[in-house]
């Protein structure tokens, strides 16, 4: 009867090949995974950053979040800020159903407007 040896040379071989593989994997998740000691954890990468998710994706920082599902963006903050030379928002409504719109200078084709005096 023929024995079995885990240990044979062709064995051996492709299991050191396969642990080379592994190695090189392991350090490449090492440097763009970083866990410190506090906790905290670091992402980087070279090339895209993508997250997937079968349901939503959620960030939060203490009171503030931001949630992606499938079809809307959840910013929820006390204050949100956007700094930019120019900004499009595409959108065939924008609604705001409470508080002002304020601004130094409005430019408008048309306005459309209907309300009460106070």
């Amino acid at each position: 009867m023929p024995s079995f040896d885990p240990f044979a040379d062709q064995d051996v071989a492709a299991l050191a090949a396969l642990l080379v593989v592994l190695e090189a994997r392991v350090a490449s998740l090492e440097r763009a995974l970083v866990i410190g000691l506090d906790g905290s954890i670091s992402i980087a990468a070279r090339g895209q950053l993508k997250l997937s998710s079968q349901r939503d994706i959620s960030l939060s920082v203490g009171a503030a979040t931001v949630k992606l599902d499938a079809n809307v963006l959840t910013v929820t903050t006390a204050a949100t800020q956007f700094n930019a030379a120019t900004m499009a928002l595409n959108s065939a409504v924008v609604n705001i159903p409470f508080g002002a719109v304020r601004c130094d200078n409005l430019i408008a084709t048309s306005v459309v407007a209907s309300g009460r005096r106070l």
